[in-house]
């Protein structure tokens, strides 16, 4: 090591300057305890490893104290020399105008040098100071650069300045997270700086110290080990942390202050050059958070079993079976049938009697978004992707039904250029957020549906025939309630037991002539139709049974009598041939459309694929309000 005799000397042993007491300084530190950690992650390597580096650089508190200095063996001899030493107070009148006095009254950059200072222990040195503050101005302390003025070193502003940023923006970074973790509610967030092969605490979020059951503190800098056991009861976790593994969503079982938890962890390593730090962070949800976030984004709940779908029709009982031995597989489906058959009641059958059974059941209805909204929908959005997104980002329906089955209702719906992401992500098993850049793997399971013929789609270039293939590894018709023959007796009792039940009413029967009515009738919106007419029918009826005669009325609008007197007008004729195919509307159908558009009866109608006269006749014939009080 070079001699130290180039450097000029001023020994102040015995200048009388102020120091703060021990105490004091601890006190001091421990308030500025994240300016310490922060600036000695950066300042540590920088000025400390290298032997031949002529500079050094000092933290003080936002009112002038010196925290700490930094650098090489020869630098700190200088210092220690001059007499600059942690707990002195820079602002006292004993050290005149300096440095950092005169940086903290013009709250800005400064820098001097020699003979510029009054006090002798600056006058070998050139220093410059910069103040480091967080993004909203708050001064956090400053920072200053110290050379010996025969070093040669003369950008000693520059220096400070370029140093200081620094140190702002691993505040910022750090901040950020926590930031990110006060959005969401029941998620926390940890991070650990492992970079002096310790577990410190850097972030510690609110809601991770709830969900770990541990009381409200600051716990920034605590060894880790002090705060969770590294017991065998938290092996798992431990395990993660030690070997610094990267996992997603893992269930972990832990024991923290005497309370035993499950809670879902996410961890990755990171090794931040820039601020010469490496540790691991982690994404901390509870289970309870998981259930919400499923139940606020699915757009059904897995309430049916193959116990729960009613038939015994051959062409139905087949369907049954197909559809069981299909929830023994791990394949994509693809369900076909018309509007109404049942392809979501099947579809959750299918997930509730497969290993997939207590994983998540999310549904998606293809049709329902727009196209510039079903991308984001179905892979989520990070923040700021798009005008109008919300802050924090969104998950989409992929990664919620991580592990668990997604069912694309209405498939034959969604955009080609979509439908080529959808095929890329079955292939590949990830995909990425909109607007993001990180790769999302997944275990998904498709069950898709559709009303659509998609093999005479693909003919007209509207489907993708590779994604057909994708989707239909397994495929099943489920067929119509015209061909289901008694089936439809079946379900009509049933379906009149539950309504019963639900309006406290007794329950009815089915006169021979109304089933065989029933048999004949078309059922062109199949289930749901049946299901919707008997409710119209058991309101406004309190018989005990369901003759043909109420059921004929219901759907043909006053043959017997159920239409007012003014409403003269018929409804539209039936093609020839087919007494069954005026489409049957009942009130709640008319209610929604109603109420879709405001009361505007013009659209309402065109919406229901209906005159507004008819929409008119329908309303009377349901006793709503008054056909003057129109909207146009």
């Amino acid at each position: 090591m070079e001699p130290l005799g180039y450097f000029e000397h001023t020994h102040t042993t015995g200048v009388g300057l102020r120091r703060v007491s021990g105490e004091e300084l601890a006190a001091v530190r421990r308030k500025a305890k994240k300016l310490i950690i922060y600036a000695g992650s950066i300042l540590t390597p920088l000025v400390i490893n290298d032997a031949d580096l002529e500079f050094g650089a000092l933290v003080f508190c936002p009112q002038g104290c010196l925290l700490d200095a930094y650098g090489n063996e020869r630098i700190m001899a200088w210092m220690r020399e001059a007499g600059i030493e942690p707990g002195m107070r820079w602002m006292d009148e004993g050290y005149g105008a300096n440095v950092v006095s005169v940086g903290l009254k013009d709250d800005a950059p400064v820098r001097m040098e020699g003979a510029e200072h009054t006090c002798p222990i600056f006058k070998s040195g050139r220093f410059a100071y910069s103040p480091i503050k967080l993004e909203n101005g708050s001064l956090l302390g400053g920072l200053v650069v110290a050379s010996p003025r025969r070093s040669g070193v003369e950008d000693v502003r520059y220096l400070a300045v370029t140093v200081a940023r620094n140190i702002e923006l691993q505040f910022f970074w750090f901040g950020a997270l926590g930031l990110i973790g006060s959005f969401a509610e029941g998620m926390g967030f940890l991070a650990l700086d492992q970079s002096n092969k310790e577990n410190r605490i850097l972030l510690f979020t609110e809601e991770a110290v709830k969900i770990f059951g541990l009381e409200k503190r600051d716990y920034f800098y605590d060894k880790l080990e002090k705060v969770i056991p590294d017991s065998e009861e938290n092996r798992v976790f431990w395990d993660i942390v030690n070997a610094h593994k990267s996992v997603h969503d893992q269930a972990v079982s832990m024991a923290v202050g005497g309370k035993r938890a499950v809670i879902n962890i996410s961890a990755a390593p990171y090794d931040e050059k820039k601020f010469h730090m490496h540790g691991m962070s982690f994404q901390i949800n509870s289970l309870r958070r998981i259930g919400k976030l499923i139940a606020k984004y699915s757009d059904s709940t897995v309430r049916y079993g193959f116990e729960d779908i009613i038939g015994t029709s051959p062409v139905f009982a087949a369907a049954i079976q197909r559809a069981r031995m299909f929830s023994y597989t791990d394949s994509n489906i693809l369900l076909q049938g018309e509007s109404g058959v049942g392809k979501d009641i099947f579809a959750q059958a299918i997930h509730n009697g497969s290993s997939r059974n207590g994983k998540p059941f999310i549904a998606v209805n293809c049709a329902a978004f727009s196209k510039d909204l079903i991308a984001s929908e179905l892979f989520g959005y990070e923040s700021g992707a798009f005008t109008g997104a919300r802050k924090e980002g969104a998950i989409g329906k992929f990664e919620l039904a991580n592990r668990g089955t997604l069912f694309l209702d209405e498939i034959g719906d969604m955009p080609l250029d979509l439908q080529a992401v959808l095929l890329r992500v079955i292939e590949e098993q990830s995909f990425r957020r909109v607007g993001g850049n990180e790769l999302i793997h997944i275990d998904v399971r498709i069950i898709a549906a559709s009303n659509r013929a998609l093999d005479h789609q693909i003919g007209q270039r509207l489907f993708r025939e590779d994604l057909y293939y994708r989707l239909g590894t397994l495929r099943l018709t489920i067929p119509p309630l015209r061909e289901r023959g008694d089936d439809i007796l079946l379900l009509a009792e049933r379906f009149a037991g539950q309504i019963c039940g639900r309006m406290d009413k007794p329950p009815v029967a089915f006169a021979p002539s109304t089933a065989s009515f029933m048999r004949k009738y078309p059922w062109n919106g199949n289930v749901r139709e049946l299901r919707n007419v008997l409710e119209g029918i058991l309101s406004i009826n309190d018989g005990c049974v369901v003759t043909e005669a109420m059921l004929f009325d219901f759907l043909y609008e006053g043959t017997g009598g159920a239409l007012p007197a003014e409403s003269a007008a018929a409804p539209p004729p039936a093609p020839a041939g087919d007494p069954f195919s005026e489409r049957y509307y009942d009130q709640a159908e008319i209610e929604r459309a109603l109420a879709r558009y405001r009361g505007n009866k013009s659209r309402a109608a065109k919406s229901l694929g209906i005159s507004r006269g008819t929409l008119y006749r329908w309303m009377r014939n349901f006793g709503m309000e008054s056909v003057n009080n129109d909207v146009f």
